[in-house]
């Protein structure tokens, strides 16, 4: 497939080549590389990208994508990822609260709203107020990752893109604050591999995602390479309730086996005093493994007492061997409203006092660090009195920001 520029102003074209949506959860290849830290399955992308900055689609570089093509990137310079655009010396930032950025300068009707199937062609991909970045980077395949299936990893990409791996198309995504995943073990070589991104600032998703906020584009979270586990761990959902004080969790887990299928799932949780409260076991029969487990005299998750457990889950083969292993932290609640309209947590009466949150530093923007994140919690536990409750407003946060 080649990639359109007219899926800029398409609301019907969102995804292209993407991976379906799945849990956040994180794979090791074993419980004792989890708790040394060690992650072989992963590699980081961030770093310094080349870049070339268009100030309209018609200035966009042709075939930038192809590895080969010198001369198309002669006039490339530097970047840092993640990061936004306007941040790093590129265009204009502009903040806008209840109007869409474009107002006052140029018209816009939505597409295919109120049962009107008209579209405008060239709403986007020909406007003089879309911007384009264009991202190039090489990076070489480890070892390790040798017959698995390879995937790239894009955590937050401000507001359409197109993504090439060795000039081959690999997809195209909006949605900016979710994860998009594309499955490039087909498009890699042995050696150095060559990573074309281009990021559009406009497209038929600014008319949803229009918050009162800064307006930047640009890869402002982090890009991962991630292989998976012999036997992988795709999607993870766990559902626990709390009856009197017996807790219980069910689990579903989606798995995809690699030229292996003699192996079980183990589930274990772990207490808050690190203590294994509650196990089972269950063969690899199928592609999603369910399960059930109680947990005795459970300790509840209060916003005053933010007890959590932690569900480990282990892929094993016959001989006992670990393929895979994920953690994933759970809490125990309940959350009911009376017959009067009153909000309950654990029984008892539930006052929300919140506040909205951006993902915002005064020198980054959205492009947070652990540090900038820690010391918003640290803010918020300051005047917990005051505010006990955080909304991210219309927008996902970075995924470490909400396992944190």
């Amino acid at each position: 497939m080649e990639a359109s520029l007219a899926w800029l102003d398409d609301p019907t074209v969102f995804r292209v080549g993407k991976l379906p949506a799945r849990s956040d959860h994180t794979v090791y290849e074993s419980a004792s590389a989890y708790r040394n830290g060690s992650q072989r399955l992963r590699q980081s992308l961030d770093g310094t990208w080349g870049f070339h900055y268009g100030e309209t689609p018609q200035h966009r570089t042709p075939a930038f994508f192809e590895p080969k093509n010198q001369v198309a990137r002669q006039n490339f310079t530097s970047i840092q990822v993640p990061g936004h655009i306007q941040l790093q010396g590129f265009g204009q930032i502009q903040y806008i609260n209840t109007l869409y950025p474009w107002d006052g300068q140029v018209y816009r009707r939505p597409p295919m709203i109120d049962e009107d199937e008209t579209s405008y062609p060239g709403i986007f991909s020909e406007a003089s107020d879309n911007p384009v970045g264009e991202y190039t980077r090489t990076f070489e395949v480890p070892e390790y990752f040798t017959n698995r299936t390879v995937r790239l990893q894009f955590e937050g990409v401000e507001q359409a893109m197109y993504v090439w791996v060795n000039g081959h198309f690999v997809g195209y995504s909006e949605d900016s604050f979710s994860r998009a995943e594309f499955d490039i073990t087909s498009y890699l070589v042995p050696g150095e591999n060559f990573l074309a991104v281009a990021v559009y600032k406009l497209s038929t998703a600014a008319f949803l995602e229009d918050q009162d906020m800064f307006r930047f584009s640009g890869i402002f979270r982090s890009v991962w390479l991630e292989a998976s586990a012999l036997v992988d761990i795709q999607d993870v959902s766990f559902v626990p309730t709390v009856t009197d004080n017996l807790g219980k969790v069910t689990g579903t887990v989606a798995v995809q086996h690699v030229g292996l299928i003699d192996a079980r799932l183990e589930a274990v949780v772990i207490g808050p005093d690190n203590q294994v409260v509650a196990t089972t076991q269950r063969p690899l029969a199928n592609d999603d493994v369910i399960f059930e487990l109680s947990v005795p005299e459970v300790q509840v998750w209060s916003h005053q007492s933010p007890i959590l457990y932690e569900m480990q889950l282990t892929i094993r083969a016959a001989d006992g061997t670990e393929l895979a292993f994920v953690p994933y932290r759970i809490g125990f609640r309940t959350l009911s409203v009376t017959a009067e309209q009153q909000i309950q947590l654990n029984g008892r009466r539930l006052f929300l006092n919140g506040v909205n949150r951006h993902e915002w530093h005064p020198s980054r923007g959205r492009a947070l660090t652990v540090a900038d994140m820690a010391e918003d919690v640290a803010l918020f536990k300051k005047v917990s009195h005051q505010c006990g409750a955080n909304v991210a407003l219309s927008k996902s946060n970075g995924l470490v920001f909400h396992d944190g």
